[in-house]
C-alpha cells in the first residue's frame, strides 16, 4: 500500500507540473506584478530526493498563497486566512519558475516564483465575505536608502552599508509594487545631489523617477545607534540597533510616515541585521495603508514641554544658538523645510540666540526624527524656572514658570 501511495504522489506531482507548464502564458504579463510572489525559499529533507522535491513544491505553493493573502486582504482577514490544500492551490497558479535548485539523496533546496490567476485567486480570497483590495498598485516604487554616518545622512558612497543591503536583496515586491533602487551613476548623483531625506521631493526627483520608469519614491533613512555605528564591516558582529525612517514623497514634499527599529541579536552581523531591516521595510510597504501612518499615533504620549495646538499640531519651545546672522538665516530655512512643521514663530532674538515656538504635526520622537533628516539635533528639554526666563526671553511674552525648553542646533555648526 505504501508503494502504491508513493507512486500516486509521484504521478500527481508530474501531472501538476505538466499542467502548469502548458498553462497559457499570455495573461501573465498583464498581471505578473500584483499576482506574482517571488523568492519563496524552501529547504526540505525527506526519505528520498523525490519525496523531498514533492514536499518542497507543495510547501512553496502554500507559502506563496499565504504571502499573496497579506497583499490583498486586510490585516485581520489575512491573519485568519487558511490556505487550501496544495491540489486546490495548483489550480490557481498560472505558471512558476525555479531557481537555486540543489538536490541530494534526501534533501531538496530551491527558490520559487509563482504567478497566480487573478480572477480565481481573488474569488478564493473573497470567500467568507472578506474584502479583497484589487486596486493594489503595480507601479514600481523607487527606494532611496539613506544611511547616517557621523551625524550626516548620505545616499551615495562606499560607506553606505544600508544601500549595500538593498543591492543584495535583489528583486523585491511590496503590495504588488516592485521595489527598485537607483544605480548611483553620474546621472543619479546629478539629479539627487546632496539633498537630505527631508529635501528629496523636487524636480530632480521627477527626473530620476522618469528615467527609471518608477511611479514614486520612498526615502528609507537608516540610523545606527552609537553601538552599531562603531561596527565597521558587514561581517562583524552587530551590537545595538538600527532605526529606519520612512518618508513618502508623492505630495510635493517629504513626509515622515513611520519608524522601524530592529535590534541586533547574538547571531547578527552588521550585514544580516541590515538584511532583516530591508525585509521589515518591504513588509511595511506591503500594507495598503502605509501612507496613512500618522507619526503622532505611534507614540501618543504627550512629550514634556509640548502643548496640543488648536490646528492639530504640538507646540515646542526651543533655544537656537548661532554665531552669525547668516547661520540664523540658514537655520530658519532648514526648519521651514522639515516635514511636519506647521509653523515657526520667533519669540525672542539676540545676537547669539533665538527662542522659537514650533508647531509640529507629531510627537517628540518624530520631531527628533524629522529634524535629524534635515541634519539637525534636538537636545533633551531643560526645566527653566522663573529666574532664568528673563535672560532667555528678554521682552517677549514669557511661558509659565518651569516650562520645558529644548535646545536645537544645525549639526554642521558647533554650539558656542
Amino acid at each position: 500500500m505504501r508503494l502504491i501511495n508513493k507512486t500516486f504522489q509521484a504521478l500527481r506531482t508530474a501531472f501538476l507540473l505538466l499542467m502548469l507548464f502548458f498553462a497559457p502564458l499570455t495573461p501573465a504579463a498583464a498581471q505578473s506584478a500584483a499576482f506574482t510572489v517571488e523568492n519563496v525559499k524552501v529547504d526540505v529533507t525527506a526519505e528520498s530526493a523525490v519525496a523531498a522535491r514533492h514536499q518542497a513544491f507543495e510547501k512553496a505553493q502554500v507559502e506563496a498563497l499565504a504571502a499573496l493573502a497579506t497583499r490583498f486582504l486586510d490585516e485581520g482577514a489575512a491573519a485568519a486566512f487558511q490556505p487550501p490544500d496544495p491540489i486546490t492551490i495548483s489550480t490557481l497558479i498560472l505558471d512558476y519558475e525555479i531557481t537555486g535548485e540543489k538536490l541530494s539523496t534526501v534533501r531538496y533546496i530551491a527558490t520559487y516564483k509563482f504567478r497566480f490567476k487573478e480572477a480565481e485567486t481573488s474569488a478564493l480570497f473573497a470567500q467568507g465575505g472578506a474584502v479583497v483590495h484589487t486596486d493594489v498598485s503595480i507601479g514600481p516604487i523607487m527606494v532611496l536608502p539613506y544611511y547616517q554616518v557621523d551625524g550626516r545622512s548620505r545616499l551615495w558612497g562606499v560607506d553606505n552599508a544600508w544601500l549595500s543591503a538593498w543591492q543584495r536583496a535583489g528583486d523585491l515586491v511590496a503590495g504588488g509594487s516592485p521595489l527598485m533602487i537607483p544605480l548611483g551613476d553620474l546621472e543619479d548623483v546629478r539629479d539627487m545631489g546632496d539633498r537630505t531625506p527631508g529635501q528629496v521631493a523636487g524636480s530632480g526627483l521627477g527626473t530620476i523617477l522618469g528615467r527609471y520608469g518608477a511611479g514614486e519614491a520612498i526615502v528609507a533613512e537608516a540610523l545606527p545607534d552609537d553601538m552599531l555605528a562603531r561596527v565597521a564591516n558587514e561581517s562583524d558582529a552587530a551590537l545595538g540597533s538600527l532605526s529606519v525612517r520612512l518618508y513618502r514623497t508623492d505630495q510635493g514634499h517629504s513626509e515622515l510616515v513611520h519608524i522601524i527599529t530592529r535590534s541586533a541579536t547574538s547571531a547578527d552581523t552588521l550585514g544580516t541585521l541590515m538584511d532583516g531591516a530591508v525585509r521589515d521595510v518591504r513588509d511595511y510597504l506591503a500594507r495598503k495603508d502605509w501612507k496613512q501612518g500618522q507619526v503622532a499615533a505611534v507614540n501618543p504620549q504627550e512629550p514634556a514641554g509640548a502643548v496640543q495646538d488648536a490646528a492639530g499640531g504640538r507646540n515646542f519651545t526651543m533655544r537656537v544658538p548661532f554665531a552669525s546672522l547668516a547661520q540664523w538665516s540658514e537655520i530658519q530655512r532648514a526648519l521651514r523645510q522639515v516635514p511636519g512643521v506647521k509653523s515657526m514663530n520667533v519669540q525672542s532674538l539676540n545676537p547669539r540666540q533665538a527662542v522659537v515656538n514650533l508647531v509640529f504635526s507629531g510627537d517628540e520622537q518624530y520631531l527628533r526624527a524629522a529634524l535629524a533628516g534635515a541634519n539637525m539635533s534636538l537636545n533633551s528639554p531643560a526645566q527653566v524656572g522663573a529666574a532664568a526666563i528673563g535672560g532667555i526671553y528678554g521682552n517677549a511674552p514669557m511661558p509659565a514658570p518651569s516650562a520645558a525648553i529644548y535646545d536645537l542646533q544645525l549639526n554642521r555648526y558647533t554650539p558656542y
